[in-house]
This record gives C-alpha cells, sequence and structure tokens, in this order.
C-alpha cells in the first residue's frame, strides 16, 4: 500500500525529505483528481513523518550565485530575488499585491504585508517585466485560471489566474535546485531567504 510505501521510505531518508516527497504527491494527487484521472485521494489518511529534521545551512554565496544563473521563467527568478535581497518571509511575499509596490523606490509600500523591504535595482526591473504595467491583482501568479472557489482577493483581474501558493512555490524552487545541490535533494527556500542574512553576519564578522 501507499502507507506501507511511505513507512519503508522514512526508514531510509530523513524526515524532511520524506515529508517533502509526501506534499509534492498530494498535490499531484490533487490535480490528478481535477483533471478527472482519479476519484479519490490515495494520500488521504498518511500523516506527515513525525520527528525534528536537523536545520538545513544557508546557501552560501556560490550556491545563490548558481542559482541566478539557472534557466527560470520570469515569475521565479523575480521571486527569488525578492526573497533573497529583502530576507522577508516566503508566505509574505507571495501575498504582495501589485499595488503595494513601489517600483522606482525598490520597496514595498507602507501598510502591506512585509512594509518596506527593499530590493536592489535589478529586482525592481525583473518586477517591472513581470508585471508589464498590471497595477492590481497578486504580483506572483499561477499559470493557470483561478478554480471557482477562489477568494476574489487572490485572483488577477487581467488575466484571471490565481495567486502562486507557498507549497507550489517550494515545490518549484526544489525541483530547480535539485541539479545543483550535491545531495541531490534540492534546496529549500528558507535556505535561500537565511543565505542573505548569514552573508550579512559574516561581513560584520
Amino acid at each position: 500500500s501507499l502507507a506501507a510505501a511511505v513507512a519503508d521510505r522514512a526508514a531510509a531518508a530523513d524526515v524532511r525529505t520524506v515529508n517533502r516527497e509526501l506534499s509534492a504527491l498530494r498535490s499531484a494527487a490533487g490535480w490528478w483528481q481535477e483533471q478527472g484521472w482519479i476519484s479519490s485521494d490515495p494520500t488521504a489518511g498518511i500523516r506527515h513523518v513525525a520527528g525534528v529534521a536537523a536545520p538545513l545551512p544557508p546557501l552560501t554565496g556560490d550556491q545563490v550565485t548558481g542559482l541566478f544563473r539557472v534557466t527560470a521563467s520570469l515569475r521565479e527568478q523575480a521571486f527569488w530575488r525578492v526573497l533573497y535581497d529583502t530576507t522577508g518571509s516566503a508566505d509574505g511575499i507571495l501575498r504582495l499585491d501589485a499595488g503595494h509596490l513601489d517600483l522606482p523606490g525598490r520597496r514595498v509600500r507602507p501598510g502591506a504585508p512585509g512594509a518596506w523591504l527593499q530590493w536592489s535595482t535589478g529586482t525592481s526591473q525583473l518586477l517591472g517585466w513581470l508585471l508589464a504595467g498590471r497595477r492590481f491583482g497578486p504580483v506572483f501568479l499561477t499559470e493557470r485560471k483561478a478554480p471557482g472557489n477562489a477568494v476574489a482577493a487572490d485572483i488577477c483581474p487581467v488575466t484571471g489566474r490565481a495567486r502562486m501558493s507557498y507549497r507550489r512555490a517550494a515545490e518549484i524552487f526544489t525541483a530547480v535546485t535539485r541539479p545543483l545541490d550535491p545531495a541531490g535533494q534540492g534546496w529549500t527556500l528558507h535556505q535561500l531567504r537565511r543565505a542573505r542574512l548569514a552573508a550579512g553576519l559574516a561581513q560584520a564578522d
């Protein structure tokens, strides 16, 4: 059974890896159900593996450089650079709307989630290309139309697409970085966020 397979996997891999793979499987199962390919969720009832995972180290400067050289969509490159530049929370950055951004000032306007976050000129340029003049709706969008039950605030009024979720953003980041990771597991958004913090501490020392 699938539950037995997860248990076998847990015996051979660390907690974080198993739970990440289970989350990816759940996401895939949800998509398959939406397409009508399966009638029920095979992961229903399977819980994440309990245990405390050892904290992953922040990405090094060389790793960050390698990441930003990877061929990826404009959305991903803009999101990763905002996350790295600001060290803000990934979820908070994904909650940003186009109207929150002050691109000439290279910051988020007061009152927005993660207010007064500052980024580089290059990151502002990426965001400008991504928005292409759009001033309303979520900054970071999915590639598909929003489902019928989506909250209005999470739908782009121009394209009808939905706000990208943290889960999806994390899955993409790990998949893209898997070839860069010597361990072959891929990196996490939290490692990217902490990279700038670690670099700042190193300079302070």
